[in-house]
């Protein structure tokens, strides 16, 4: 649904980071790796994108390649892992 997200890091930790896309923050959840390549508070970014959608969950999730979130998809489809595992 949502393929990536390009605009300015609002901020960041070590769950994620907020993206402000032409006004509209996004909470997206990032593995660490990917947390420590984003540049500071108001830099540019750009995050490959998956949208996790459950009957009480809607987290979106964002990786720094394509790559990242084909790894993604495979492990979320094994049973018991939960994508933030």
């Amino acid at each position: 649904m949502i393929a990536f997200l390009k605009g300015k890091l609002v901020s960041s930790d070590e769950q994620g980071a907020v993206i402000d896309v032409n006004g509209v923050g996004f909470n997206v959840i990032m593995p660490l790796l990917d947390i420590n390549k984003l540049p500071e508070a108001g830099g540019d970014v750009f995050v490959y994108t998956y949208l996790y959608v459950r009957e009480d969950i809607m987290d979106l999730f964002g990786f720094s390649n394509k790559d990242s979130i084909k790894y993604f998809k495979n492990l979320i489809s094994v049973y018991g892992v939960g994508p933030k595992a």
